[in-house]
């Protein structure tokens, strides 16, 4: 947390915006840089969605269990 703002980041974004520059150097040192590019975002937007994902499918089983229980 920040003295001035009193915000925090997000501890989703602390973990995928590092993870998906390194897979995306790492990549760039093999490759082409385009496709670097697009692995190294796509590790990050599947980190940054995935809690989103995972919570949208637990109400679903959540919901599936509750009614087949009637």
């Amino acid at each position: 947390m920040t003295e001035k703002t009193g915000r925090t980041a997000p501890r989703t974004a602390i973990l995928a915006f590092p993870a998906g520059a390194y897979v995306g150097i790492t990549q760039a040192a093999d490759g082409p840089a385009a496709d670097a590019a697009l692995l190294g975002g796509g590790i990050t937007l599947g980190i940054l969605l995935a809690p989103v994902l995972f919570k949208g499918a637990a109400k679903a089983t959540a919901a599936s269990t509750r009614k087949s229980a009637k």
